[in-house]
Parts: C-alpha cells; structure tokens; sequence
C-alpha cells in the first residue's frame, strides 16, 4: 500500500482565494481501495467545497483510478464533518474507539465508506451539471 499522489480541487472563484483541498491517498491496488481527506478555510464552510471535492475524487477513483472502495474517518465530535461525508454520498459503516489521539485526549472516529457501485449523489450531480468538481467551483448559495 502506497500513501502519496491524488487530486486537489481549488474553489478559488467562489471564495476570491483558496478555499481548500480534498485528495486521494493511501490506495491499495490489490483490494481497490483508497483514503480521502479534506479540509477547507473557515470562509469556504458550509458551501459545499469540501463535499463537491469529495464527489471529484471519488469520480476520478472509480473512474480513472479503478478503485471500488473509498474510506474516511472523522472525529465524531466534528458533526460538519459528517455532513460532508454524507452529502458526498460516503455511508456510515461504524465507530473506531480512541483512534485518534491529540494532547493526550484519545477520539473516536465514526468510518465512512463508498463503494464505486453506490448511487451518485445530489453533488456529484450538481457538479456534472456544472456547479462543482475539479478547477470549478459549487453554485453560490
């Protein structure tokens, strides 16, 4: 299993500068599966840039990539977070007790996952229709 490589979008019309990145990584080619991670600036929350993001690297995974399962973790104290995952259509599949560990505080992380047979989501196809994905930012609200 390799880390390293993946794809970054940059909402950088919506927000006037970069809004933030999501990428794949972490993939095994022998099972077909990948990481994904994201983040964005305090200016581009809840616009939609971190899940349209998602939905472009899923995109490139199963489509380009050939991969058939994409995984991501988040602290389950980070509800904004999860509403990320779920608008890019990544399913809840269960809690990772004390995974992580910060200052000497351990969190559970609550695993998503989508498989490249789950239904595309109402981002994804927002952004086929030209509102999101890579080099293009989501429609202002």
């Amino acid at each position: 299993m390799g880390c390293g490589g993946g794809v970054r979008f940059r909402g950088r019309r919506r927000c006037g500068r970069g809004a933030g990145a999501c990428g794949g990584r972490c993939v095994d080619r022998r099972h077909g599966t990948g990481w994904v991670s994201y983040g964005t600036t305090a200016a581009a929350r809840g616009r939609g840039v971190a899940s349209g993001g998602c939905c472009a690297v899923a995109a490139w995974a199963f489509e380009d990539a050939g991969l058939f399962r994409l995984e991501l973790g988040r602290r389950v104290d980070n509800r904004a977070s999860c509403a990320v995952a779920r608008a890019a259509g990544f399913a809840v599949e269960g809690i990772q007790r004390r995974r992580l560990g910060y200052d000497g505080v351990r969190y559970d992380v609550e695993l998503h996952a989508r498989l490249a047979t789950d239904p595309e989501s109402a981002v994804a196809r927002t952004a086929e229709a030209g509102g999101g994905g890579p080099g293009r930012s989501p429609p202002a609200p």
